[in-house]
């Protein structure tokens, strides 16, 4: 990436196109709303999850630490008491945290 004379944002492409351009020229301002575009917006997971350790999974509860998900052993003991409270898996607190360290 360099600026040309013109104060244009000359942007170097890794493959050339199949027509042979190498290079594609912006407006800083342009260039600028292409980088923008590429930021992920706020609180949004960046890795996906599938199978076993998808977030809807039945299996997750067996497979991960926390036991925490569809059909979790928290989950149904808390349905065979038929208690009025429903089941909240909690986070560690940070000085849980450090005791696992």
């Amino acid at each position: 990436m360099s600026i040309t004379d013109h104060g244009k944002v000359r942007y170097e492409l890794k493959i050339p196109y199949r027509d042979g351009t190498t290079h594609v020229f912006f407006d800083p301002i342009d260039f600028v709303g292409k980088l923008v575009a590429l930021i992920p917006p706020p609180r949004l997971n960046l890795t996906r999850f599938f199978g076993v350790f998808a977030p809807n999974s039945n299996l997750i509860a067996q497979v991960t630490a926390s036991q925490r998900g569809k059909n979790s052993p928290q989950l149904v003991k808390q349905q065979e008491c038929e208690s009025d409270k429903s089941y909240h898996a909690r986070g560690m607190t940070w000085a849980q945290r450090l005791k696992l360290v």
